[in-house]
């Protein structure tokens, strides 16, 4: 797979799902806020961007596994004259979780700039990153869909189509509702027990 493809965020989950994509042969540019963290995929094989705006000039589909809200806004520079030409004609892929409605407007400002979206939460924790175990929702339109979908598969071991946005946030929401209170109920039996 030889597609150029740009991923942001390089955290405790970030960092391995870029790594499973180099090791993948896709041709990746990385930026974190911290660049140290872009070390491992610069060894690698992984390009590293001096800012997210050169991410965005090399590669036209853009993963973010970014902490929050603000962090992704900061990054593609929204609310800024910079966002327009940051998203216009990308497809942004936005992995990390936040909530269904942030998601919702994000989308239609990327639409509006000019850009696609693609919303893909992913379940799993590191190790599962570690070992191209995630599992992937995504929300978006078809056509976007269908381009990322196959571009996950050095990550995911399923991606799962849910619908328009927000609807794959909403699904992992469920789960990890459905997780706590699961965990929740064995730690009340452990201490009654």
């Amino acid at each position: 797979m030889h597609m150029n493809m740009g991923f942001i965020g390089l955290g405790v989950m970030g960092q391995p799902m870029a790594i499973n994509l180099v090791r993948a042969e896709t041709s990746l540019v990385v930026w974190n806020r911290s660049p140290e963290r872009c070390e491992p995929l610069r060894a690698a094989g992984a390009r590293v961007a001096a800012s997210p705006a050169e991410v965005f000039g090399q590669a036209r589909i853009v993963i973010l596994m970014l902490a929050d809200d603000s962090a992704i806004d900061s990054t593609l520079g929204r609310g800024m004259p910079e966002f327009g030409a940051n998203v216009a004609r990308h497809v942004i892929v936005h992995m990390g979780t936040t909530a269904a409605d942030y998601s919702r407007g994000l989308e239609a400002d990327i639409r509006a700039a000019g850009g696609r979206y693609v919303e893909a939460p992913v379940s799993g924790s590191r190790k599962p990153a570690e070992t191209a175990q995630l599992v992937a929702m995504l929300a978006g339109e078809s056509s976007a869909i269908r381009e990322v979908r196959p571009l996950l598969q050095p990550m995911c071991r399923e991606t799962i189509v849910c619908g328009a946005v927000p609807s794959a946030l909403l699904m992992k929401l469920s789960v990890n509702l459905f997780l706590i209170s699961m965990v929740t109920g064995l730690l009340a039996a452990m201490h009654f027990a």
